[in-house]
C-alpha cells in the first residue's frame, strides 16, 4: 500500500468504477456458485447426474475456500474500499483481506472442473470465469493483481483436483460411465 505499483492497481480500479455500466453491475451481483455456469452446459446437463455433479464441485469448492482464506490471512491486503473511501464497492463488499482474489480463484476452479465433466464446453467456461475474476475489479472490491494471483491460484488448485483418482472416479460417475 502506497507504493507506485500500489498506485497503479488504485487508479485502474477507480477508472472502472467510472467507467462501469449497469450491465456490468448487474454481472457483478450475481452470486457466484456452479448455478452460475449452468447456462453453459444447456442440456448437457439433462445427461449427467447433476446430483453427483453439485456435490462432487461443491466439496472441491470448500476445500479450495479454506486454502485460500489462510493465503488472504497471510498477505492481509486492505481492500480498495478500505483504502480508498472515494470507491464505492457493489456486490460483495466484506472488509477481508483482498488478495489473492477469492471469487476469481473459484470461478478458474469451477470452470477447470466442469471443463473436465464436459470438454467441448471448456473454452466458454473459462471465458465466463475470467470475465467474473475481471468483474471483481469492476465491483471495487479487488485489485487486477488480486484477480490474476487469483487465477493463477485457482488454475493450480484444478491442477491437482484434476489428477486426483477421487476425482475421476467421480466424472465417471457424474457421467454414468462404467469403470473399465
Amino acid at each position: 500500500v502506497g507504493s507506485a505499483d500500489f498506485e497503479k492497481e488504485m487508479a485502474v480500479v477507480l477508472w472502472l468504477q467510472r467507467t462501469r455500466t449497469p450491465e456490468q453491475v448487474e454481472f457483478v451481483r450475481k452470486p457466484l456458485d456452479v448455478e452460475r455456469f449452468a447456462p453453459l452446459l444447456g442440456d448437457a446437463l439433462l445427461d449427467v447426474d447433476g446430483i453427483a455433479l453439485k456435490h462432487t464441485i461443491d466439496s472441491a469448492i470448500d476445500e479450495v475456500r479454506a486454502e485460500y482464506d489462510a493465503i488472504k490471512a497471510d498477505y492481509d491486503l486492505p481492500r480498495p474500499f478500505v483504502v480508498n473511501k472515494d470507491i464505492h464497492p457493489v456486490g460483495d463488499a466484506r472488509p477481508v483481506a483482498s488478495y489473492p482474489s477469492g471469487h476469481a480463484t473459484r470461478a478458474i476452479v469451477y470452470a477447470r472442473l466442469l471443463g473436465a465433466i464436459f470438454p467441448d464446453r471448456r473454452d466458454a467456461l473459462l471465458d465466463l470465469a475470467h470475465q467474473i475474476g475481471y468483474g471483481r475489479v469492476t465491483a471495487g472490491v479487488h485489485y487486477p493483481v488480486d484477480v490474476l494471483a487469483g487465477q493463477r491460484l485457482g488454475d493450480a488448485y484444478a491442477d491437482v483436483i484434476i489428477k486426483q483418482t477421487a476425482f475421476q472416479n467421480a466424472v465417471q460417475l457424474i457421467r454414468g460411465d462404467r469403470p473399465p
